[in-house]
């Protein structure tokens, strides 16, 4: 998450990460830990290390974040986390993520907290390796909370 104190726009913004995906038809799970047995055999030789509750590289993403959103779990320096959170020319801001592929991402915001979060736009195809969005703000709040979401399309 990066805070901007935008004093070109007068605005403070939050971005936020959030996961939400379903493991794909097909993909077999022997071990019940939620986690698809080929995505676990990338990284190792073994079913027995990774699991879905569990950080294996100690980043604060779980095993199964990490699956979702494309990092990779051995990495503590592959996250899903913004880059890059700037306000531009005009009303306008530039968010920048890290994107894997046969992903989609939507951008949800909120004026208010951290809850009620409205759908900006949807449907974003990513563009490994990152992804990088402008958008306008047609009617800036006096903070304005960002919410990134990947999903399976």
């Amino acid at each position: 998450m990066l805070p901007n104190d935008s004093a070109a726009i007068g605005v403070q913004h939050l971005g936020v990460l959030k996961l939400f995906a379903l493991p794909g038809a097909g993909d077999s799970d022997m071990d019940g830990d939620g986690l698809p047995d080929s995505w676990e055999l990338d990284y190792f030789d073994t079913l027995e290390v990774l699991n879905s509750i569990y950080d294996f590289d100690g980043d604060g993403l779980s095993d199964y974040g990490e699956y979702v959103a494309g990092t990779d779990p051995t990495d503590p320096d592959s996250l899903f986390q913004l880059s890059r959170f700037e306000p531009q020319e005009g009303a306008q801001i530039e968010i920048v993520w890290p994107s894997a592929s046969n992903r989609q991402y939507s951008v949800w915001y909120s004026d208010d907290t951290l809850y009620n979060f409205q759908l900006a736009i949807s449907n974003i195809l990513a563009t490994p390796p990152i992804n990088t969005l402008q958008l306008n703000l047609s009617s800036p709040a006096s903070a304005r909370f960002y919410r990134i979401e990947v999903q399976w399309p």
